[in-house]
């Protein structure tokens, strides 16, 4: 079922996609995200079905994670240690 969790929650089937945000030291005050999901095993290959390249301007990040969970109908985890990027300031796709 699709929903945003703001911890992990181990034993969720299918596990949720974890987006990770975190403070540029580069790009200024930049909030960025990248996002982590497990790999299916297809014949003889891996395939990554959500990439959120490292460095992703983190609304940008958000509104992908979103696009990829809702209609696979798993969970969206944003890990935000730091409180970077508040509930408050997350706008969905």
């Amino acid at each position: 079922m699709f929903r945003i969790i703001e911890k992990a929650e181990p034993d969720l089937s299918p596990p949720a996609l974890e987006l990770s945000v975190y403070k540029s030291k580069k790009i200024g005050e930049a909030t960025l995200a990248y996002s982590t999901y497990p790999a299916i095993i297809h014949g003889n290959q891996l395939i990554y079905p959500c990439i959120i390249r490292f460095g992703t301007q983190v609304q940008e990040a958000f509104r992908q994670a979103i696009e990829f969970a809702k209609p696979h109908g798993i969970a969206a985890w944003v890990k935000d240690p730091q409180g970077l990027f508040p509930p408050d300031r997350r706008k969905p796709a």
